[in-house]
Formats: structure tokens, sequence, C-alpha cells
């Protein structure tokens, strides 16, 4: 097997990754990074989307949108690849209009206006 750190594909995607991680302390929140295209981190779906509070949950996408909005190719707030079973309809409609009102404006590079009038 190949070092993907040597694959031209790859390698961008990882090195990026690994700012990420390095930048971040919470590191378990991060779930992917396409390198040149966008960063995507993951409100954590167990922790968060499906034991916590609605006010928790627009908490972490605050959060979030904090730490990657002025990301200069693009950032997608998402909740990793699934929710778990059981995850209560209100933290997805929390998610959901967190991502509405703070994530309001979004361009690339700048944060979301939706964050700065907060």
């Amino acid at each position: 097997m190949t070092d993907p750190y040597k694959n031209p594909v790859f390698a961008p995607i990882l090195e990026s990754a690994k700012r990420l991680k390095e930048r971040f302390s919470d590191v378990s929140m991060t779930t992917s990074v396409a390198g040149p295209i966008s960063t995507a981190i993951a409100v954590r779906p167990i922790e968060v989307m499906k034991d916590r509070s609605i006010d928790d949950v627009i908490e972490a996408c605050k959060d979030c949108l904090r730490k990657c909005g002025d990301n200069p190719k693009g950032y997608i707030l998402n909740t990793g690849c699934q929710l778990p079973i059981g995850t209560p309809k209100r933290n997805v409609e929390a998610f959901i209009y967190a991502a509405r009102k703070y994530g309001r404006g979004a361009q690339l590079g700048k944060f979301p206006k939706g964050m700065l009038e907060d």
C-alpha cells in the first residue's frame, strides 16, 4: 500500500486535516476535511444531538461556526455521518434553526452575518 501522504489527491486533504486537528483542542468534533475545497465539522451526534438539550444543540452549532465559519474555501455545518436512533426531533429542529439563524449570509472566508449580529 502506498503512503497516502504521497498521493497527489489525498496529500492535501490529509495535511489540511492535520492542521485542523492542531488548531482545535476538541479534535473529536472533526469529522472530515476536504482540503482545498471546504471544511466540515460536526456537532457531536450522540453527546449533543441525542443526549443534550435544545440549548446545547444551538450552542454547539454556534461553536462550530465560530471555529470554522470564516474558512476561505467554505464550511459545512453537519451532524456527522448520521444521527443515532432515538435522537429527539426537537434537537434536529434546533440544529436546523441554528444553521439558518447563525449561518445566514455565509460567504467564503467571512463569518456568517447571523454570527456577527448575535
